[in-house]
């Protein structure tokens, strides 16, 4: 099942990162549905949004409570205008109604992408993740060189933008 942007390789938890290759993200273009996003109904393309400081990439639903409880920390990293953040919305059965819900709640301005049901299985084959919400920092050469699956502060994910984008 695909699940919802932050990114953190713990050690012993996988392949030794100095060494592994980082992939290149998946491009795809979806339309942003927040409603307080400043690109309301555009289709956005991924690609566009890491090439200046690189991206945060998150995937997150609306039944998931750590994604709600951290939706509000991501839009202070957003409105600080500091730290690019795409939000990615997959796992919603194809429906809005609860996700655009949870964004008003939120107060998210940050771009808030839904992916209809049948392209869903489309990006699991590119962003495969087994908690929500999923963090992947991506670079400015379009690489991910981190992923991160769960919730984490403010003050970590900022720690892993500063060395994982700059």
């Amino acid at each position: 099942m695909l699940v919802t942007l932050a990114v953190l390789l713990v050690a012993g938890s996988g392949p030794d990162a100095s060494t592994e290759k980082p992939r290149r993200a998946y491009d795809f273009t979806f339309e942003d549905i927040n409603p307080a996003s400043t690109t309301h109904g555009e289709r956005l393309e991924l690609s566009k949004f890491y090439t200046d400081r690189g991206l945060v990439l998150q995937f997150v639903a609306s039944w998931c409570k750590p994604c709600r409880d951290e939706l509000p920390e991501l839009q202070e990293l957003h409105a600080e205008g500091d730290t690019p953040i795409l939000l990615v919305a997959a796992d919603e059965y194809g429906y809005t109604e609860g996700i655009l819900l949870v964004a008003e709640r939120s107060g998210l301005t940050a771009p808030l992408l839904f992916v209809p049901k049948e392209r869903t299985a489309e990006l699991e084959r590119y962003y495969d993740h087994e908690i929500l919400p999923s963090t992947y920092l991506i670079d400015r050469q379009g690489a991910i060189v981190q992923v991160h699956e769960g919730a984490w502060s403010k003050e970590r994910l900022l720690a892993a933008v500063e060395n994982a984008l700059d």
